[in-house]
């Protein structure tokens, strides 16, 4: 079960881009095997027709010692360099923060220099998706 929605962000210093985000009904457990997927899709306002871009897979793992987690990431489509380093990047901080899987993918001229304005806007996005029950005893 999963909650989907779309929203404009505005990181600072760039052009507004396209957020398509799909999470899970209820606030992944932080410690616990959670198995609904985050995805997100980033790509400028109007670029419906636009090929696909880098789309990476994360996935967290629970077997590491909590100062040494791991997360584990797949390209499921390559892209350019700067676009693949912004993907994978968001990638990683969505699924270390929530410890689940996670898709994102990046398509478009996105400004490479935008990452942590958009990282920051979408890690609020995201919080906003469940509800105080949710976070109920979530660190």
């Amino acid at each position: 079960m999963t909650t989907t929605s779309s929203h404009i962000i505005s990181p600072p210093f760039a052009e507004d881009v396209q957020l398509l985000l799909n999470v899970p009904k209820h606030k992944p457990i932080l410690g616990h095997r959670n198995k609904v997927a985050i995805s997100v899709f980033i790509a400028p306002p109007g670029t419906a027709n636009v090929p696909i871009g880098c789309y990476i897979y994360g996935l967290y793992d629970l077997h590491h010692q909590i100062r040494r987690s791991q997360v584990y990431q797949t390209t499921l489509n390559n892209s350019q360099e700067p676009l693949f380093d912004m993907t994978k990047r968001i990638s990683h901080v969505i699924t270390k923060k929530y410890q689940c899987p996670t898709y994102v993918c990046c398509t478009g001229g996105i400004d490479p220099l935008a990452v942590l304005g958009i990282i920051k806007e979408l890690i609020t996005i995201i919080n906003e998706q469940w509800t105080d029950e949710d976070n109920a005893g979530q660190p």
